[in-house]
């Protein structure tokens, strides 16, 4: 699985701090150079995802981590949002991620 996983990204985890009368969100890296796969959405499959109308962008996938829905990924200067979490098969040895570009 080594050599599967040839790109590296960040897993960062988003804290809303309340701070006066509003709320700021303040990133902070979780897990930085990931091992995982990625693979860019193409035209057919660039679709509107859920009721969110989120953008597919890319799907990743990666070792089994400690990952969940409201964290987001950065790679290659990019942001993305994480749109689902599959841990294929159930068999505990790696997760495919959908990604949405964040705006």
């Amino acid at each position: 699985m080594k050599h599967f996983f040839r790109t590296k990204v960040d897993i960062i985890s988003v804290v809303s701090t309340v701070i006066g009368l509003g709320a700021t969100e303040v990133p902070t890296t979780f897990l930085s150079d990931l091992p995982c796969k990625w693979e860019w959405a193409t035209g057919s499959e660039g679709k509107i995802y859920g009721k969110m109308g989120k953008l597919f962008a890319a799907t990743m996938y990666c070792s089994i981590q400690d990952i969940t829905q409201d964290m987001r990924v950065t790679y290659d200067g990019k942001t993305y949002e994480i749109l689902n979490i599959i841990n294929v098969n159930e068999i505990d040895r790696y997760l495919k991620i959908d990604l949405g570009l964040s705006e």
